[in-house]
């Protein structure tokens, strides 16, 4: 029986090999294509509750309304709270803002209570849909089919992974007002290479009037934040 052992070795190192063999030979997972990796990210946004937002703009016009920048927490399947900083030949003034169920109050400047309002007269679309599944950020994500791979960027501490894509002006003008829908808007997007969450999108395009390209970014944050967004009583 002694002199069994060195081949029962034998046999089982063989074994081994061609196990560790036959692994070694099986083709790799390919990566996902950006494509994919957007379609991803939507999914996440999407099963996500809620999210805080914060926006900025750039190159913007000095002359009409203009969005300058907003803050705030948007939940679904349709509400929004937070403030728009809009500016009206070159003045600036903070209005807070709350959407529900498609329709938006704002505090508007000089006033101590919310009243009703159309928010395409601040320069974008109803806040509450930012994150609706079909007209909402998410939606921007797989509206080009064929995006392209920026590689890796860093945003504030954080190394995220980046997207091109080239989109539609009405489809952004779903949530920023365009002068002309029928023009592109460059996209790109940042995601958390762990999570898939979209954690940065910048939109270049003619947003306004009188030539010229502007930007927005918009930052997305704290996914699943608690939140309870309600009418304003007065």
């Amino acid at each position: 029986m002694l002199g069994l052992r060195p081949v029962v070795a034998v046999v089982a190192a063989a074994a081994v090999s061609a196990v560790l063999s036959a692994c070694s030979d099986a083709p790799a997972a390919e990566a996902p294509t950006p494509a994919e990796r957007l379609a991803e990210a939507k999914g996440v946004l999407d099963t996500s509750p809620s999210v805080s937002i914060e926006l900025t703009g750039e190159d913007l016009p000095t002359a009409g309304t203009v969005l300058v920048s907003g803050t705030g927490v948007a939940a679904h399947p349709s509400s929004f709270e937070g403030e728009l900083r809009i500016a009206q030949s070159g003045l600036a003034a903070t209005v807070p803002l709350v959407s529900v169920d498609g329709t938006v109050w704002a505090q508007l400047p000089f006033t101590t209570n919310y009243a009703e309002v159309d928010p395409s007269s601040f320069g974008v679309g109803d806040p509450g849909r930012l994150i609706d599944i079909e007209a909402g950020v998410s939606g921007l994500l797989t509206t080009d089919l064929d995006p392209d791979d920026l590689g890796e960027v860093r945003v504030g501490g954080d190394v995220l992974e980046e997207y091109e894509a080239e989109l539609p002006g009405s489809v952004v003008g779903s949530l920023l007002t365009i002068a002309d829908p029928a023009a592109t808007v460059t996209a790109r997007f940042a995601l958390d290479p762990g999570t898939a969450e979209l954690r940065r999108a910048v939109l270049t395009g003619p947003f306004y009037d009188g030539g010229g390209e502007q930007t927005y970014t918009l930052l997305l944050d704290d996914y699943g934040i608690e939140t309870d967004i309600r009418a304003p009583t007065g």
